[in-house]
């Protein structure tokens, strides 16, 4: 799990530029869950509120630069403004090396960005 910092200042089109970097053991069975939280930044006990999420599989996942809508986590429904634009792409490893050092060779996805 990656968390991105919060975002002030910038609530219509905030941008975080970043990069992360998963290995990813079963590509055909994973999937990559993005939720976007709203966070009160003045109230600093309250836990961010959860308001929309996407979930890709990662065999689905296009590479290079895509945009991902955002489905309302109340609601269901695609949020038909809302989407999160960022790159991806695949790779694979050398055979024989994983992130538990076994002998099965595995796939590394990155860097993929916004996170949150």
């Amino acid at each position: 799990e990656v968390r991105t910092p919060t975002i002030e200042h910038n609530p219509w089109n905030p941008m975080w530029n970043l990069e992360y970097e998963f290995i990813v053991r079963v590509p055909d069975l994973a999937f990559i869950t993005l939720r976007v939280y709203d966070e009160d930044t003045t109230s600093p006990h309250e836990e961010p509120t959860l308001l929309a999420e996407a979930n890709v599989a990662v065999m689905s996942l296009r590479l290079g630069y895509r945009c991902v809508p955002l489905v309302d986590v109340n609601t269901n429904e695609t949020l038909e403004e809302s989407h999160l634009v960022i790159y991806s792409f695949m790779q694979p490893l050398e055979e024989g090396y994983t992130a538990t050092n076994t002998s099965s060779p595995s796939q590394t996805m990155g860097p993929t960005a916004p996170f949150t």
